[in-house]
C-alpha cells in the first residue's frame, strides 16, 4: 500500500486559484478605470475651456477650478485602485521634506478656500533643517493629500488647519 500526502498539492492549488482571481480583478479594474477616465478627460477639458472664458475674479472661474480639482481627485483615486490591483515598485529619490510639504499644501489650497477653511502651514525653521530623505515623493504626496482632505472634511466652515511643526 502506498500513501501520498496531497495536502501540499491542495494548498498550492488554492494559491493558484487566488492568484487567478486577483489577475482577473486587476484586468477588470483596468477596464473600469479606462471607461471612467475617458469621460473624466472630457469633463476636465470642458471645465478648462469654461474657466478660460471668465476672469479670475468671477465665481464661474472658481467653479471651473473646483471642477478640475474634483476630476483630478477622482483620477487619483482611480490610479490608487490600479496600483492596488497591480502595485508598482517604489520610486525613491532624494527629496527635501519642506518642499514636498509646501507643494502638497498648495494642492489643497483651492479646496480649503472653497470650504471656508484657513490653511496655516509654517515651514521648518533653519534651526533644525531636515536633510533630503530617500522617499517615493508621489506616494507620500498622495498620503498627505488624503490626510489633508479628510481633515478639511472634519473642520467646520470658518475653521483652521495648522501645521504642528517639525
Amino acid at each position: 500500500m502506498l500513501l501520498h500526502d496531497v495536502s501540499e498539492l491542495q494548498k498550492m492549488a488554492g494559491v493558484v486559484q487566488r492568484h487567478e482571481r486577483l489577475v482577473a480583478l486587476g484586468k477588470m479594474a483596468a477596464g473600469v478605470a479606462h471607461e471612467i477616465r475617458n469621460p473624466l478627460s472630457s469633463i476636465k477639458g470642458l471645465a478648462t475651456l469654461l474657466g478660460s472664458r471668465f476672469s479670475e475674479k468671477e465665481q464661474e472661474y472658481e467653479a471651473a477650478g473646483l471642477l478640475i480639482s474634483a476630476v483630478a481627485r477622482v483620477d487619483r483615486s482611480i490610479g490608487e485602485l490600479l496600483n492596488y490591483a497591480r502595485p508598482r515598485p517604489l520610486n525613491r529619490r532624494a527629496t527635501m521634506l519642506n518642499e514636498l510639504l509646501a507643494n502638497s499644501v498648495k494642492l489643497i489650497a483651492a479646496d480649503a478656500q472653497s470650504l471656508g477653511v484657513d490653511l496655516d502651514y509654517r515651514p521648518e525653521t533653519q534651526d533644525f533643517p531636515v536633510p533630503p530623505l530617500l522617499i517615493d515623493a508621489d506616494r507620500i504626496t498622495k498620503a498627505l493629500l488624503n490626510l489633508y482632505l479628510n481633515s478639511l472634511q472634519a473642520v467646520p466652515t470658518g475653521g483652521r488647519l495648522a501645521s504642528a511643526g517639525l
